[in-house]
């Protein structure tokens, strides 16, 4: 039941969102557009796509993006595939090279990595890598090119992308470019699989914090972070600016605990988490944008009736960064319908392949 469940999700990953509606000549505009490889983006294309955002609402734009094709320039260094019993997954623009190069040296094994940009970005990035001693030498880091399109970033695509080419892993570790892994996580993630705690319907999930300013470095291990708590200068992750997000990974049981525990699903919980590979449910691409991206795939696991345990001897560390959160307001309540939306039709789907 669960397996049809999870492939009639995937399925609806690629329709349009019922509830935002266009004009026919929208639609005639979206289609020309929608048909062009944004690795061959000409000027034309360019052009095209100016006449696009002066005739769409925020909402059009946003369903405009989710339905986008992107074309992807897969491990664009031609390193060769080697077998990884975990692969980290990430996502990121040229301009985050600082923190990819952070993660990374954080992280020795495998990395899966969509990189979204304009071609004069993608390049500059080529340079940056080749020259960068952390990088250049490594043959397990796997860079997808994505030229840029569209108005939204394409999170969960990329995300996609990423999760598709690694192939020699049987474990993935969904995280994000701006958030850097501990000390011996590598060896951490092991160990629990070794022990089972990650299986086909149970996710390990990695707790998650950040600093409050630009002066503070990320701690390396737990004792370290536990001082940072106390202090004030860590704090977990969007607290309180969204608590919602992470507030279930119980970070009070966590400072104290030394085997993994249960923690339950709550809406908008988006916690950053190891996963078998073979059996991982794709991304959300309707999401776009900065909201919902995570949380719809959380969501998709409760429904599929996955279990989540959380890792007391491992974390994440966002670096504090600005973020300019009003560049976003204009298509929230667009995205949070497509959520609605989303939510009902896991709901409705989980409900009537239960009575089956």
């Amino acid at each position: 039941m669960e397996a049809l469940i999870q492939r009639d999700v995937q399925d609806q990953v690629q329709r349009q969102v019922d509830v935002i509606h266009r004009s026919q000549e929208t639609n005639q505009v979206q289609g020309k557009v929608h048909n062009d490889s944004p690795t061959t983006a000409t000027a034309n294309v360019k052009q095209e796509e100016e006449e696009v955002n002066k005739t769409l609402s925020a909402c059009e734009r946003y369903t405009f993006d989710a339905r986008r094709n992107l074309s992807v320039d897969y491990n664009h260094f031609n390193n060769p595939l080697v077998s990884s019993l975990v692969t980290m997954i990430m996502h990121m623009t040229p301009e985050r090279f600082r923190a990819f190069e952070n993660s990374a040296d954080m992280w020795k094994g495998s990395i899966s990595v969509s990189l979204y940009g304009t071609k004069s970005s993608l390049e500059e990035f080529t340079k940056k890598f080749l020259a960068s001693s952390q990088l250049k030498n490594r043959k397990n880091i796997y860079v997808h090119f994505v030229e840029a399109s569209g108005f939204h970033y394409p999170s969960n695509a990329l995300r996609n992308a990423a999760v598709d080419f690694s192939t020699k892993s049987e474990y993935v570790f969904l995280n994000d470019v701006d958030f850097v892994p501990a000390d011996n996580i590598e060896q951490a993630i092991a160990n629990h699989i070794n022990k089972k705690t990650v299986t086909q319907k149970q996710v390990l999930i990695i707790p998650a914090f950040e600093t409050k300013n630009t002066n503070t470095s990320a701690p390396r291990n737990k004792t370290s972070l536990q001082e940072m708590l106390r202090s004030g200068s860590v704090t977990p992750f969007h607290f309180p600016v969204f608590t919602p997000g992470h507030q279930p990974t119980n970070f009070k049981k966590w400072e104290t605990a030394e085997s993994p525990y249960e923690v339950f699903y709550q809406q908008y919980f988006e916690p950053y988490m190891v996963m078998e590979r073979k059996t991982f449910p794709r991304f959300a691409q309707r999401f776009v944008g900065r909201y919902y991206d995570k949380s719809s795939h959380a969501m998709q696991l409760y429904f599929l009736k996955y279990k989540f345990m959380v890792a007391p001897d491992s974390f994440l560390v966002h670096l504090y960064h600005p973020q300019n959160i009003k560049a976003h307001e204009g298509y929230f309540k667009c995205a949070h319908s497509v959520y609605v939306q989303y939510k009902r039709e896991l709901k409705d789907l989980s409900s009537l392949l239960s009575k089956t």
